[in-house]
């Protein structure tokens, strides 16, 4: 979570949305803070919906992300912090059907997270500097990372066709934060399954 004292607003940044680049750019600015908080395990976390209460009167801004890179990302971390014993890494199959087992950060998509929470404004990680500007009237250089992997919709075709619905209806609530036209649906999962 970040929050911009001088703009009265409160960035909630929810894992794996490229929100390390952000909170370093702006908690570099006077008046901005990097609020942790805590999760589920108790662990200390920048990723909270806590709000401090001299802060609750903040206009709300949530950072968002393409669920599909998102979650290819979650892969990738997921592979990066694996424990090399005698158990082999997940295949990204495995992975989809054992979200569940993975932790808050892989299971809960953006909307599950922010439970509920009314946002002013949507911060997406592919254009943030843009979407900052809607309440910044200085926006600082942000560290750019990889936002959208080359061609990340055919890694998604070794889900097949049904896994592929049921990853489009368990992520459709991340959908209206302005990814509708890059979703697979079933449609799309069909051509994609050819």
């Amino acid at each position: 979570m970040i929050v911009l004292k001088k703009y009265e607003v409160v960035i909630f940044t929810p894992p794996n949305t490229c929100s390390l680049p952000l909170h370093e750019a702006l908690c570099d600015m006077t008046g901005a803070y990097w609020v942790l908080g805590t999760n589920s395990d108790a662990i200390g976390t920048s990723h909270t919906t806590v709000v401090p209460n001299e802060f609750k009167s903040y206009k709300r801004a949530l950072l968002v992300r393409n669920p599909y890179t998102r979650m290819l990302s979650l892969y990738q971390k997921y592979l990066r912090t694996h424990q090399p014993s005698t158990v082999r890494p997940y295949e990204f199959v495995e992975y989809n059907d054992h979200l569940h087992r993975m932790g808050w950060e892989h299971e809960f998509t953006i909307n599950h997270w922010c439970g509920g929470i009314r946002f002013d404004y949507f911060l997406h990680s592919e254009s943030i500097r843009k979407d900052l500007k809607q309440f910044m009237t200085r926006v600082p250089k942000i560290h750019e990372t990889e936002f959208e992997p080359l061609n990340w919709d055919k890694q998604f075709r070794t889900l097949g066709y049904e896994r592929l619905v049921e990853l489009y209806e368990r992520i459709l609530p991340d959908l209206i934060y302005g990814y509708d036209k890059v979703a697979i649906s079933p449609m799309k999962a069909k051509m994609l399954c050819l």
